[in-house]
């Protein structure tokens, strides 16, 4: 940050008539500490208003879980009452593709997330075992950090998603050539639509490196995680074989109900670091299974 400052500076020293900003001499440490740390406290309420705003997330009430899977209600319940934890707020996405994520900076405001899809494919018993996975990160407290990282690394992110598509959006709108534009305008936005989508690859693909390098040290922690959650799941249920159903019907699901290139992809390839499967592996290895029902595997 204070390399960057202190460049801004010398190419405004360079410039006629402006002049520098005295405040980017100073150590920018201080502040950044602290817009992270408020970034960390708010983040829950910032990922429901991301999710959404981008993704058309919604509350999942309490009766709906209960009627889907007494035993997850059953799980989510004991194990926060055992450590005096708030019930988790209950979120769900609605999307075909199976997923499930926990976001929070504290158990008290922890969100587990999930997919219709993921509660239209599962079954009961592995509906329970999914949500016993998730709490199971929150016991861990890995959640806090993933949460924060995954956050952090949705600006470069969405700025990848927007600017490839606002301006191919743009461009087919100004090419159909609505009734209602008049003819002089539409003489004006066709070269500035062709010029908006030549400055808008160079910046998708600027913010799609940065997504990749700050997501990259995280990677570890992610898929470390998995080895944890999945364990204590499996010592809540006693069904391990429920937990590998439910992830391999997750992995079938990600490759029969993603398409590419639209909002699905993107919201599972830009949270994939909280997800127990991660878009690549699903649709690689459900590509493989779909011809093998994974009952007919696991028993």
């Amino acid at each position: 940050m204070e390399f960057l400052f202190r460049n801004a500076n010398n190419i405004l020293i360079s410039l006629p008539v402006v002049r520098p900003i005295q405040w980017l001499y100073r150590n920018p440490n201080q502040w950044l500490y602290w817009v992270l740390g408020l970034l960390f406290i708010v983040s829950p309420w910032l990922w429901d208003g991301l999710l959404k705003l981008c993704y058309g997330q919604e509350t999942l009430p309490r009766t709906k879980l209960l009627a889907l899977s007494p035993e997850a209600n059953r799980i989510l319940q004991n194990y926060c009452k055992a450590r005096n934890w708030k019930f988790p707020a209950l979120r769900v996405l609605p999307t075909a593709t199976p997923i499930a994520m926990t976001l929070g900076c504290w158990p008290r405001f922890v969100r587990i997330v999930v997919s219709q899809g993921l509660l239209d494919t599962l079954t009961p018993d592995e509906i329970a075992t999914i949500y016993a996975r998730e709490i199971a990160s929150v016991g861990n407290w890995d959640f806090l950090v993933m949460s924060f990282i995954t956050l952090l690394v949705q600006i470069p992110y969405l700025i990848y998603q927007y600017s490839a598509i606002g301006a191919q959006w743009c461009f087919e709108r100004v090419r159909s050539e609505p009734p209602l534009i008049p003819d002089v305008a539409l003489s004006i936005l066709k070269p500035a639509t062709y010029i908006l989508r030549v400055i808008a690859f160079p910046v998708s693909v600027l913010a799609y490196g940065v997504y990749q390098i700050l997501r990259f040290p995280a990677l570890w922690i992610s898929r470390r995680r998995v080895y944890y959650s999945d364990r204590i799941c499996c010592n809540l249920t006693g069904n391990p074989n429920g937990l590998t159903r439910a992830l391999l019907k997750m992995a079938i699901g990600i490759s029969q109900t993603t398409p590419q290139l639209d909002n699905t992809t993107f919201l599972l390839e830009g949270l994939d670091l909280l997800t127990p499967i991660a878009p690549t592996q699903g649709m690689t290895l459900g590509s493989i299974l779909v011809s093998s029902p994974p009952s007919q595997l696991i028993g």
